[in-house]
């Protein structure tokens, strides 16, 4: 409705801004008047003050909007923050995770040794004539060197 209204409005004052061009005014006062009695001046007013308030309304709705994405930005920094110090601890425990990794293997292998040097002594620790013999208390002695040196 308001739109037909503003359509029609817009040509009575096209109609009169050609008739300013003529030397005499009655035809514009006439076309003035008729238009204030209509109430056309009092409606361009209401929907003028319209407009306004629905412009403010909507600057009060994109103020809150600007605001609500300012707060969303400062949160997504403080996130993507958080994120970037959370990635550098997991890089840094995955680091000593291998090195740790590593090192178990190489405890590993080492502790399966001297299972197997404890347990050769022990197979043989009991036989003590072997004990007494020069050459053995050798071989005891290599078989813990190797698994030390392991």
């Amino acid at each position: 409705m308001s739109k037909e209204r503003l359509e029609e409005f817009r040509e009575f004052v096209d109609f009169m801004y050609e008739s300013i061009d003529i030397e005499d005014h009655q035809r514009f006062i006439a076309i003035s008047d008729s238009m204030l009695n209509d109430g056309w001046f009092k409606w361009i007013y209401r929907l003028a003050k319209e407009q306004a308030e629905r412009v403010q309304e909507l600057e009060g709705i994109k103020n809150d909007a600007i605001e609500q994405i300012d707060v969303t930005q400062e949160r997504n920094k403080r996130l993507e923050n958080r994120v970037q110090e959370l990635e550098n601890t997991l890089r840094i425990w995955m680091d000593r995770s291998d090195h740790l990794s590593g090192e178990y293997l190489k405890y590993k292998e080492q502790n399966k040794c001297y299972r197997e040097a404890l347990e050769f002594i022990g197979n043989h620790a009991n036989e003590s004539e072997m004990m007494d013999d020069v050459m053995y208390t050798e071989l005891v002695r290599e078989v813990i060197e190797k698994a030390l040196e392991e």
